[in-house]
């Protein structure tokens, strides 16, 4: 019977946020490259035909923005932790990871950038709930 050792378990499931992460960050670039897509279509329409209202614009372009902060944050993200993965894909200093994760998640919301500082949050507990 092997015995797996706690600290194996923790790089597992480490390693498992981040292929998460990973995965997400993905989606999201998907999902920007479609809404760029879709906005130079509106974006042709609009000017073609002036078919929509100021305020239908507004709400076009703000999607557009939103996603593309969201997969900022998210390039942000992966930069910091693979900066504490090592060759072997191990995480071996994952608190000091984790301590700087909560540190930039606070001078994000000291700036009163609440919806980035939100994004890190629901990442770093991740990690947190991963010890």
């Amino acid at each position: 019977m092997n015995i797996v050792s706690k600290e194996v378990e923790i790089q597992d499931r480490i390693s498992t946020v981040y292929e998460n992460l990973i995965s997400e960050q993905k989606s999201i670039y998907v999902a920007l490259s479609q809404n760029k897509g879709y906005n130079q279509m509106k974006t042709d329409l609009h000017v073609l035909a002036t078919f929509y209202s100021d305020q239908e614009w507004e709400t076009i372009e703000t999607v557009g923005q939103e996603k593309f902060v969201e997969h900022d944050i998210y390039c942000y993200l992966v930069d910091i932790i693979e900066d504490y993965r090592d060759i072997g894909g191990d995480f071996p200093e994952y608190l000091d990871m984790i301590a700087h994760l909560e540190q930039v998640m606070l001078k994000f919301a000291l700036q009163e950038n609440y919806e980035v500082s939100a994004i890190i949050k629901r990442w770093l507990q991740k990690f947190i709930d991963t010890l």
